[in-house]
């Protein structure tokens, strides 16, 4: 804002002091103090300024409603050069029209069409008379003031001081300035000690010729490797320094390196700067886009998974929990999963008048169009205005729990879905995906800033560039010496010529450029005591500042070349060489951490075997005792972080359900190919509800593939079915049995029988590559398939016969010892192998001999990490490593366990 000041500048009472500089648009710099008394600020500062002494103060329309409005007159000119780029990408191309539209009225197009013009100005000049809606920019603001001048208003005594003369200005602004009352700025003079390496770079980035002079504290070059090293040495040498700290200014372009630089502060117990960082990333910032997206069919469960477990979402917690484990388990909305859920929080005493219902029906009862398709104008505004009611209810709410940094994050979500209903709304015709999140980034403006710490008194003073150093100051600390910034034309050089003859002079970028070089040395020439410069590893598209480029050149001139290596410089403990910046070294010793460990004590009478026992559990037990303490005995359990299923899990999932349906239901076919086609039906019937990530559109090539296979799976089921002379008892079938006196869990994934009372089981299997299995079965190792087989001898009194289907491959494998019948059709094979009871007599023999540790006689044992030779015999069953992998290479069954770090097998970093 502009103060007004008394008795100071040119003396008159009420006078208003204005310092202006091109180089402050969209950045105005920190006040310089109240000692001064004066207003720093660019273009925009003083049309605001004027507006308000001439009474001409206006809402100032955000920058989407003009691009909404100007891409509607530009949609009305026909067979424009731009009209092909504004039907792929209308708002891009609006948006990119309306700046060089502004940028020609700054430069002193009136917006006629006239021979010379480039062919797009003279399009753009056909949109002019359309674009009635469009709201007033800059330059016809100033158009305003003008006329208020012109008709004798007079504005309030002031005096200007400009930093470029108004001929460097852009052509409208000129006689506006000349209306003020202005005078240039003084030149800049070095500050620094004369003599000083410090003061040898101010003279010569100011273009004096600069005396030699050697290395010396007034300016330290400093490389670091990384961000938090550099922030810690900044931190470290303010608290050394003492005292307030605000004659000290922190240059950051990185809102990254400021942001870690004010945690760096406040771990030190220094006051911080309030560092803001803008980010969509914030809760509340998330409910808009994600609304919005789940307005596509099929439902991307990964969508639905941040909305569900939003930090106060729209759901009660208990009902979102119910709802993510639903989705973890079969991810799709509307799965049998899913509908389970619901049911049960539709029967749940819990709930209050069916409020969760109530809400879960507002939210997701859309109706969705296919990914790719347009939404029609209501249902956005619909879905806007109910994120809109939300946010604002929770922002009353959290304002009353004294919450108000989240109270203005939901505000400010409520005003961006209230403005995005308008927009769409305005429109009156449907919406693409794409135009959707261009308008949604547009109202959301990079998201919210927000700060970690708080802007404290005596802290130091942060600015973003050199440009914004408008005072003296004792110290500076340059933190990143690179810069992202550019400043490029929108202008061919052809273009710029033939608007150039006709009068509008539009800036090339050569005087924005000479604006904010000028300002950058003024504020480099503006430190007092000594300059810290730091580099710090930087973003790929960053360059070195050119400032700092032609200061490196001063400083060769003074025998300085390289930087000091802060890490060398902690190293050799030579922190002495950063002085006056002054930090203290210490050095820590760092525990290693513990060493894999063998074997583990338990205490007698704390360990004792299950009162129920499983393929998986027995397993376990015989391959890694300690896995099945911390499991089963412990009950150490991961976090409960909802996590989907990753893609093998969840085709190995949906592929069983699908055949489960198919051959468990009433009446199922027998025939081949009607298995082979009801699969494929029940498959395109399901996979956007129960396998949802497998229907998104970027899958489309692996969901064909993997349906092409399972129908070929089936169809091979099928037929060794019909030639075997088998029928399907069912699918998912719970074991019977019991061993030791423990009942057996379980389910088998096909269970079929023969007239004469033949059995065989047949496990489904999802896999990279169908050698592992055949291999099991070659060498007596498919324990799974053997606890299955013993549980349906303890009902019958025969061992059936077993088999792998393995779904991804179409492939059958049934071992010699306990094949299927039937003629041996094409992906039907028979591996040379045991009888299935030989190897369950193993396995259940091994497990017995190696369970000495779970009485508490021995210890326990980790097994994967123990050389071969102490291992017992039995364990090759489960276990086919010969011998420990090294530390971090986790193979089976280490890759599939949660402890790998407990036991050693993950060292942590």
């Amino acid at each position: 804002m502009i103060e007004q000041t008394h008795g100071t500048s040119d003396g008159r009472p009420g006078s208003t002091r204005i310092e202006l500089s091109l180089a402050w648009r969209g950045a105005p710099p920190l006040p310089a103090g109240p000692a001064l008394a004066v207003e720093r600020g660019g273009p925009e500062a003083l049309l605001r300024w004027l507006e308000t002494q001439l009474g001409l103060g206006r809402r100032e329309a955000p920058r989407f409603e003009r691009v909404a409005a100007y891409a509607r007159a530009l949609a009305e000119v026909p067979e424009a050069i731009f009209a092909a780029s504004l039907g792929t990408d209308e708002w891009a191309t609006a948006s990119a029209l309306l700046e060089r539209r502004d940028e020609l009225r700054l430069a002193g197009w009136d917006g006629s069409d006239r021979d010379g013009l480039p062919r797009l100005v003279r399009d753009m000049a056909r949109a002019e008379t359309l674009a009635r809606d469009l709201a007033p920019g800059e330059a016809e603001r100033l158009a305003a003031v003008g006329t208020a001048i012109d008709r004798g208003q007079r504005l309030p005594p002031h005096s200007c001081v400009l930093h470029e003369v108004p001929a460097a200005w852009p052509p409208v602004w000129r006689a506006t300035l000349e209306q003020l009352e202005w005078t240039s700025a003084s030149p800049p003079q070095p500050r620094a000690a004369p003599g000083t390496v410090l003061a040898a770079v101010q003279e010569g980035l100011l273009g004096t010729l600069p005396a030699g002079a050697t290395a010396d504290p007034s300016l330290r070059w400093v490389r670091s490797r990384s961000v938090a090293a550099a922030c810690e040495l900044v931190a470290a040498a303010l608290a050394a320094r003492g005292g307030p700290l605000d004659q000290v200014l922190v240059c950051c372009e990185d809102e990254q390196a400021a942001s870690a630089l004010d945690h760096s502060l406040a771990r030190a117990g220094l006051p911080t700067m309030g560092a803001t960082t803008r980010s969509a990333a914030h809760p509340a910032q998330q409910a808009l886009p994600i609304a919005l997206r789940l307005c596509f069919a099929p439902v991307d469960p990964a969508l639905l998974l941040d909305f569900l477990t939003l930090p106060r979402g729209p759901f009660g917690r208990a009902a979102a929990s119910q709802l993510t484990a639903a989705l973890c388990e079969q991810p799709g909305l509307g799965s049998r999963s899913w509908l389970a859920a619901v049911e049960q929080l539709r029967q749940s005493a819990g709930v209050s008048d069916g409020a969760d219902l109530e809400i879960l029906a507002a939210w997701l009862d859309v109706e969705r169009r296919p990914w790719g398709t347009a939404l029609t104008p209501e249902l956005v505004a619909s879905r806007c205005a109910l994120v809109e009611r939300w946010a604002a209810a929770r922002a009353r709410a959290a304002e009353d729990d004294g919450s108000s940094d989240l109270a203005a994050a939901l505000s400010a979500a409520a005003r961006q879905a209230m403005a995005l209903g308008r927009l769409v709304g305005g429109r009156g015709r449907e919406v693409s995906e794409v135009q959707l999140l261009r308008m949604l980034e547009a109202v959301m403006a990079g998201g919210w800033a927000a700060a970690a710490f708080a802007e404290l008194d005596g802290a130091p003073r942060l600015v973003q560039g050199l440009h914004q150093v408008a005072a003296p100051c004792a110290g500076l600390v340059w933190l990143g010496v690179d810069s992202t910034t550019r400043w490029t034309s929108r202008w061919s050089l052809r273009d710029l010529a033939a608007l150039g003859d006709l009068g509008i002079e539009v800036d090339d970028g050569s005087r924005t450029v000479a604006a904010v070089r000028a300002m950058e040395r003024r504020g480099l020439a503006q430190v007092e005591g000594s300059l810290l410069a730091l580099e710090i590893p930087s973003a790929e598209e960053a360059a070195p500042q050119p400032l700092w480029l032609q200061a490196k050149g001063a400083l060769a001139a003074g025998g300085l070349r390289e930087p000091l290596s802060l890490e060398e410089v902690v190293t050799r403990r030579e922190v002495e060489a950063l002085a006056p910046w002054n930090a203290r070294c210490a050095a820590r010793a760092v525990s290693e951490p513990p060493p894999r460990r063998l074997l583990w004590t338990a205490a007698p009478g704390l360990l004792r075997p299950r009162a129920t026992t499983s393929a998986s559990e027995l397993e376990i037990r015989l391959a890694c005792p300690l896995r099945w303490v911390l499991h089963y005995a412990a009950r150490i359990w991961p976090g409960p972080l909802a996590r989907l299923p990753g893609e093998r899990a969840l085709k190995g999932t949906f592929c069983h359900a699908v055949l489960a349906e198919v051959l468990g239901a009433d009446g199922a076919p027998t025939d081949p190919n009607r298995v082979a086609a009801e699969v494929v039906r029940v498959f395109e019937q399901r996979v956007g509800l129960d396998a949802a990530p497998l229907a998104q559109p970027q899958c489309r090539v692996e969901r064909a593939r993997l349906k092409a296979r399972l129908a070929a799976a089936a169809r091979l089921l099928a037929t060794v079915l019909r030639d075997g002379g088998y029928r399907v008892v069912g699918t998912e079938v719970a074991t019977t049995g019991e061993l030791d006196g423990r009942a057996l869990d379980g389910a088998m994934d096909c269970l079929v029988r023969r007239p004469d009372g033949a059995e065989a089981v047949i496990d489904f299997k999802v896999a990279n590559s169908n050698d592992k299995f055949r291999k099991l079965l070659a060498k007596g190792r498919a324990t799974q398939l053997a606890t299955y087989a013993y549980a349906r001898a303890c009902a019958t009194g025969a061992f059936p016969a077993v088999g792998y289907l393995i779904l991804s491959d179409g492939v059958l494998f049934t071992p010699s010892g306990s094949a299927l019948h039937g003629r041996r059709a094409t992906g039907f094979m028979e591996v040379e192998g045991d009888a299935i009871a030989e190897v369950w007599e193993r396995f259940v023999a091994a497990v017995r001999a190696a369970d000495g540790w779970l009485g508490g006689g021995e210890p326990v044992p980790v097994r994967p990490l123990q050389p071969a030779a102490e291992r017992p015999a039995g364990v090759a069953l489960v276990l086919e490593r010969k011998e420990p992998q090294p530390l971090g290479n986790l193979e089976p069954p280490c890759s599939w366990c949660d402890y790998p770090v407990l036991c050693g097998a993950r060292r942590l970093e």
